[in-house]
């Protein structure tokens, strides 16, 4: 039996629902299939979540078990029926001339879930040619260029940003929690980052729902440099 925090899914992997069940905050339907996402804990509730996307409706489920549970019990709700696909795979591994031959596989368009979750791969390992090719190729929607770039911010990627935006991202984008790729960037502390952001429009001024400003938020984690380049374009402190 797998451990409480051990991860029992593959990112990218499609699965089928075993048995319906109800999670605390989905519904699972017996041969329900779905593909794995990603996990995330709450420390406020104490929950281990597991997050899928639903294959043609862009929608998210997730399974969430409590601290102490045994996640062993996934392979009675849950069985993987086949692994990533190939263009997740490859470009996860930052591998040019397989993502591109993944892209032509078949003669048929990818999917867009397919695409996204390959590009997330692409940006979280800073494989800027792939994320280059995905672009050239016209792969990517402008919402999904959106999320990369949001994704790219965070992680410090600044190669990946300036081709996002040279793609035609939008530099204030918001994402679901009314946040600007700045953002994520003035908390990640790298100033190339925020720089490429600044360099492509970004607003420096740029005030959260909560209040917070990339200033703010770069000066409560100790990031000197990020706030002195914010102050440069025109934040307020």
């Amino acid at each position: 039996m797998l451990g409480c925090m051990e991860h029992p899914f593959k990112f990218g992997a499609l699965y089928r629902v075993r048995k319906s069940f109800r999670a605390p905050r989905d519904e699972f339907n017996a041969g329900d299939t779905l593909v794995y996402w990603r996990d995330a804990y709450s420390h406020h509730e104490g929950m281990k979540g597991y997050f899928f996307r639903v294959p043609g409706s862009g929608g998210v489920r997730s399974w969430d078990i409590g601290v102490g549970e045994d996640v062993g019990v996934w392979a009675e709700l849950f069985q993987q029926v086949s692994a990533p696909a190939r263009l997740v795979v490859a470009a996860e591994a930052g591998d040019v001339a397989g993502t591109h031959a993944a892209l032509l596989e078949g003669g048929a368009p990818v999917d867009s879930l397919t695409i996204e979750l390959a590009a997330e791969k692409a940006v979280q390992g800073g494989h800027a040619a792939v994320v280059e090719l995905f672009l050239r190729a016209g792969a990517l929607s402008p919402v999904q260029r959106e999320i990369a770039l949001h994704l790219a911010a965070g992680a410090g990627r600044a190669a990946i940003v300036r081709a996002l935006l040279s793609a035609g991202a939008a530099a204030d984008a918001l994402d679901g929690a009314g946040q600007t790729p700045l953002i994520h960037a003035a908390c990640s502390g790298d100033t190339e980052t925020v720089a490429a952001l600044l360099d492509g429009g970004a607003d420096a001024g740029f005030v959260a729902r909560s209040g917070a400003t990339p200033r703010s938020l770069a000066a409560a984690r100790n990031h000197g440099a990020v706030v002195a380049l914010l102050e440069r374009a025109g934040a307020q402190a």
